[in-house]
Parts: structure tokens; sequence; C-alpha cells
């Protein structure tokens, strides 16, 4: 936290130290360009980093709108905190976006809609009903997707030569809608268990899920775009 606050000063102070050496506005320069390429190299925001490196593309319709989309996958292993649960596999970030500036230099309104995927292999323990087998490991696999909406509260500046920053200062989003898939092995304990057993291995698996789609749409603060815009 203390390196993205940092980093968003020294980035503000050097917008205020290179105002005075543009010729023209943010609002001028973007009614020049019409294509913009960035990444989204920080911020506060958990489907930001866990994408890594997040990649964006955008058209200006003039001056006021920029209608843009961006994509990020990274292969990660994640500790849930769940009955010792691990999780190793790839998340998926992936959306489209629009963009208000309603006649400012660089602040601006934006709404987003994103498709969040998680597809891992999961492992955790149950507890046994019968007494005396104690814990029973499982194998999962669990695929789940996430639809979130966002509302973005942001500036993005641009100068005369057409590098962008942007700061989206606040991202208020949750799903909209959730799925979760999956199958788990019990192992060669399997013929061992009852159906209680099984029921609680299902509930596991489920809310190991959710838990992920929860983590999805989580709403962040202070992310940092980088790009060109030509």
């Amino acid at each position: 936290m203390k390196r993205t606050a940092m980093l968003v000063a020294l980035m503000l102070s050097a917008l205020i130290g290179w105002k005075s050496a543009w010729a023209a506005s943010s609002e001028e320069n973007r009614d020049e360009r019409t294509v913009l390429l960035e990444v989204t190299p920080l911020g506060l925001h958990p489907a930001t980093l866990l994408a890594f490196p997040m990649v964006g593309a955008g058209v200006y319709l003039g001056k006021n709108w920029l209608i843009g989309a961006e994509y990020g996958s990274h292969t990660y292993s994640l500790d849930t905190g769940s009955n010792n649960g691990k999780v190793d596999g790839t998340f998926t970030n992936q959306g489209i976006s629009a963009r208000w500036f309603p006649g400012t230099n660089s602040f601006n309104l934006g709404l987003a809609v994103n498709q969040r995927s998680w597809d891992v292999n999961f492992k955790y323990t149950i507890t046994s009903s019968l007494p005396g087998l104690g814990d029973i490991p499982v194998k999962a696999k669990l695929k789940t997707d996430a639809i979130v909406p966002a509302f973005i509260v942001g500036n993005q500046w641009m100068t005369d030569f057409g590098m962008v920053i942007g700061l989206d200062w606040v991202i208020l989003s949750a799903p909209a809608s959730t799925s979760v898939t999956g199958s788990y092995d019990l192992g060669i304990l399997s013929a061992l268990t009852t159906q209680a057993d099984r029921n609680e291995a299902n509930k596991q698996l489920k809310d190991g899920g959710d838990y992920l789609n929860m983590v999805s749409g989580f709403p962040g603060l202070l992310v940092l775009n980088i790009g060109y815009a030509f």
C-alpha cells in the first residue's frame, strides 16, 4: 500500500510539473487522438492484481467518450484459509468499459462489465462422519465464472505527444451473476465414506467456488493506467 501511495504521489507531482509545458489541455488532446493502448501495472484491486499483467485498448469518440476493452490472465497458487485448502490454477479477467468526460479536462465517470473466471485444481480436507477415520483428503477440479459490473470515478491526463496516465480513484463493483461447476475425488478412502461425507465434500467445493467469485467482485481503489494514444 505504501508503494502504491508513493507512486500515485509521484505521478501527481509529475503531472503538476508537466502541466505548464503542455501547449494543449488533456481535453483538447483527446479530441486529436483516436486509439488508446494501455497497461495497468498496479492498484488496490484484487481482480487487477490477480490477472496481472492487464492490458487494454480503447477508442476515443471525440473528447467526451472513451470506449475500451481489457484482458489479463495469470497462473498462480492461492491459500484459501479454509481447511488448509489450496488452489492452483488460472484467473482470467476480461471486460468492456465506457468512460464519459462530462465537459471536463481529465475527470471522468465510467461503467464497466467484466467476466472473471477461475480454472483451478482445488485441494482440501473433510472430517469423516465415521469414528476413527479422521480427516479425508479431497482433490477437486473447479471452474467459476462471475459477471461483474462496476462504476468508476477517475482522472485521465494526456500529453501533447500522446502519453496517457489514468488514475481510477474508486471502482465500485459486485458480482451480478455467478456460476460454480466442478468435480471431486475422495481417493482410496472413497469406499469408506458415507453420504454425509460426500455432502460435506460437495459443500466445501461449492464454498470454495463462492469464495473465489466473491474475490472476483471486490471493489478497488487507486488503480493506475499508463498508455499511449495516437
